[in-house]
């Protein structure tokens, strides 16, 4: 008699048991995993932005700007030579980089709210702005400052009071 080699039905059913045990654990986890990532891609993508911004103004002894490519900064950002200072990408100006932001977990709001950032010859910026991306999870907040000076900054904003987070972040 040939013996058939293969798993019992006892053993497929705790083998699919302890796979639905292990990934109830990790679907979570994966999750926040997920979140935190895409604020790090969007919050690097902006400091490199506004920096980028800074050192192409410096290089091409030119203003240049960095403006939403959309109708808010909530759907990404241009760097972008602005040949005519009306504070818009057209087709008179020269195009530097592009950002997208495809998040819809994660809000990004100015202060003051502004459409428009501009790095002059020097390096200097126009006006200090604060860029504030915040997600459902406070330890998934940062924030991007650019200064008058020129000075670009990173910062989580996860160890804020409670106070300061509302007013910077709200409900999330």
């Amino acid at each position: 008699m040939q013996r058939v080699r293969g798993f019992t039905l006892l053993e497929l059913m705790v083998v699919v048991a302890v796979a639905a045990i292990v990934l109830t654990m990790g679907i979570p986890q994966f999750g926040e995993f997920l979140s935190n990532s895409r604020r790090t891609e969007l919050s690097t993508g902006l400091f490199s932005a506004l920096t980028q911004a800074r050192t192409e103004a410096i290089a091409r002894n030119a203003e240049v700007a960095v403006a939403p490519s959309g109708e808010s900064w909530t759907s990404g950002w241009r760097v972008f030579i602005d040949a005519d200072a009306n504070g818009r990408f057209n087709s008179g100006d020269s195009s530097i980089a592009e950002y997208d932001i495809t998040h819809d977990d994660i809000v990004l709001s100015t202060e003051p709210d502004t459409s428009l950032l501009r790095f002059q010859r020097s390096g200097r910026a126009n006006q200090t702005v604060r860029f504030t991306l915040c997600a459902r999870n406070r330890a998934h907040s940062r924030e991007v400052t650019a200064e008058v000076s020129g000075r670009i900054g990173l910062r989580d904003l996860g160890n804020l009071s409670d106070s300061d987070f509302s007013t910077r972040c709200g409900s999330a």
